[in-house]
């Protein structure tokens, strides 16, 4: 029986025929298919790790010098420090990305950060603040005061973000010119993570609440939803998911719950897993289902059936 290839990246890769130079390894790594969040964030990780101010100053001596007990110990002291183990993971990936680079270009043969080499700590994919019920979702909405064009634009942001299952990111770059019609209905056009393209189908009441802030914005070329410079940002959105949240009573909900809610209530109103993957753009299903596992783990009610299963005569 043929031998499994190791995965790419433990195997060291034939010596190049001609010697490759490289003279910012992290910046060139950093010019491939990343969203300009990713891209800052992958810097930042970069220069943690190297400890650097500037990229272009990491030099292939202090990348070559790098072996896997550096990169455990660097995932080892931020689990000590109490960083989240999804924030280990991003820092681990921004690592591996400038070795990938590396490898790619046939200037190193093994690349230290592997997930192989160095395993990160496993990230839960819902949160139990990521859980919004049905009607915990109706009353964020409903806290909205839509007398206001503030408010209509808010409510416009938080009803697309709950029904369209999107990232922060895709929401605040969508254009105007992104929103189209076809034969079929209204849809948006969105661009995702890895420059992934799809389209989203606008119910007739979503597509009423954006023609009624629409009103407001006017129809003037640009983001959906403009900012101070551009378009909102993210730290904004952030804040108007607080805010809203807050008024319903609700804590410790963020933008990621939005998304996390739609994946959920999705499944829960029988949409096939497949479907829902699409629409919200993850490259695997097992990703997609991994939320609705852990939806399952911390809403089942399978312990609480079992009451008075114990030595304890005080039932």
């Amino acid at each position: 029986m043929p031998k499994k290839p190791e995965p790419r990246g433990l195997v060291p890769a034939k010596p190049a025929k001609h010697e490759i130079t490289v003279t910012e390894p992290a910046s060139d790594a950093l010019t491939g298919y990343l969203s300009g969040n990713t891209k800052r964030a992958y810097a930042r990780d970069i220069k943690d790790f190297f400890k650097i101010t500037d990229l272009s100053k990491l030099t292939m001596g202090q990348v070559k010098a790098v072996n896997p007990r550096d990169v455990a110990a660097f995932r080892d002291k931020l689990i000590a420090d109490g960083m989240k183990p999804s924030t280990i993971q991003r820092k681990l990936s921004a690592i591996r990305s400038v070795y990938n680079y590396l490898m790619t270009v046939g200037a190193i043969t093994v690349n230290p950060a592997h997930p192989k080499l160095v395993r990160a700590p496993k990230k839960p994919s819902v949160r139990k603040t990521d859980i919004i019920t049905w009607d915990d979702a109706i009353r964020i909405l409903k806290s909205v005061d839509q007398s206001t064009p503030i408010g209509r634009r808010n409510y416009t942001l938080l009803l697309l973000s709950l029904n369209l299952g999107t990232r922060r990111s895709e929401l605040l770059k969508i254009q105007l010119d992104d929103m189209k019609h076809g034969p079929e209905g209204d849809y948006v056009y969105i661009k995702g993570k890895g420059e992934k393209e799809r389209f989203i189908f606008l119910r007739p009441d979503i597509k009423a609440s954006i023609n009624e802030y629409m009103k407001d914005r006017g129809d003037e070329p640009g983001p959906l939803f403009p900012g101070r410079k551009k378009e909102l940002d993210g730290s904004q959105f952030w804040r108007i998911v607080k805010l809203y949240a807050e008024k319903a009573g609700l804590k410790d909900i963020h933008p990621h719950s939005l998304r996390a809610a739609f994946i959920t209530l999705a499944h829960q109103k029988g949409i096939p897993v497949g479907d829902i993957q699409k629409t919200v753009g993850h490259s695997r299903g097992e990703t997609t289902l991994s939320y609705v596992r852990d939806l399952e783990m911390i809403k089942t009610s399978a312990t609480k059936a079992l009451k008075g299963l114990s030595a304890d005569r005080e039932q």
